[in-house]
């Protein structure tokens, strides 16, 4: 079997998928950079304008991240080229534990997310962050901790420290012992 990844006909519907992506993502850096790279720079079609968010390009990561951590707290909703990514009524969801899972895996970036020294706002919600008890950085919000606790049957205190601190006590631990 030979395997072609690169010919003048891969680059061309390489370039049709990325007018695609770019008439549904136009503001989408990444988009854009691999569309110029391709020789697309204005899409043929038109562009979507009644997303639900803007620049999505309907991946689904952000659906499978959800699920695949146990919150399924964002889903699909419509069919077609109604079709959309966005919470169960578009109301918030008790699921969402703000972990910010989504926005990481988001490859455009539209899903948004807000950290303030004390809080997480992603999809209409706010969440309140447990802080660090030895540096007071944020290290997960309180509902999040809460889930884990319930079903990973982890210690309450687990998430008083962030992991640099941990780092740095287990270093301080590990060169008190006299080898």
């Amino acid at each position: 079997m030979k395997v072609v990844t690169d010919s003048p006909l891969i680059r061309k519907e390489r370039a049709a998928n990325l007018e695609l992506l770019l008439a549904r993502a136009p503001g989408a850096r990444r988009i854009r950079e691999l569309a110029a790279a391709y020789g697309v720079t204005e899409p043929r079609f038109k562009p979507v304008e009644d997303a639900l968010l803007p620049n999505c390009i309907l991946c689904e990561l952000c659906v499978r991240v959800c699920e695949q951590l146990g919150h399924s707290a964002l889903n699909t909703v419509g069919r077609g080229d109604r079709k959309r990514i966005g919470l169960p009524f578009n109301k918030p969801s008790d699921a969402c534990v703000g972990c910010g899972s989504c926005h990481a895996v988001c490859p455009t970036g539209c899903i948004l997310m807000r950290d303030t020294p004390t809080t997480r706002t992603i999809w209409g919600q706010t969440f309140d962050f447990v802080l660090c008890k030895e540096c007071g950085a944020p290290v997960i919000t309180k509902k999040h901790r809460d889930f884990a606790v319930a079903t990973k049957g982890l210690p309450e205190d687990y998430y008083d420290v962030c992991e640099s601190c941990k780092q740095t006590s287990a270093s301080r631990r590990f060169a008190s012992v006299a080898w």
